[in-house]
């Protein structure tokens, strides 16, 4: 994957998410920011993210 420097962002919180992507991983990075959770926690927080996520 590759960054392109000359895209213009509107704030680096854009930015971040656009080089993340995915539809659960800011949910889980959230959820871990904090603390660090067993698998079946972070299961428990966010049921609609799959096993391989």
């Amino acid at each position: 994957m590759s960054v392109d420097c000359k895209s213009s962002y509107s704030c680096p919180v854009e930015a971040t998410i656009d080089l993340i992507g995915g539809k659960y991983k800011s949910v889980i990075l959230w959820h871990l920011m904090c603390k660090t959770l067993l698998y079946s926690e972070l299961h428990k927080l966010v049921p609609k993210a799959t096993d391989k996520m």
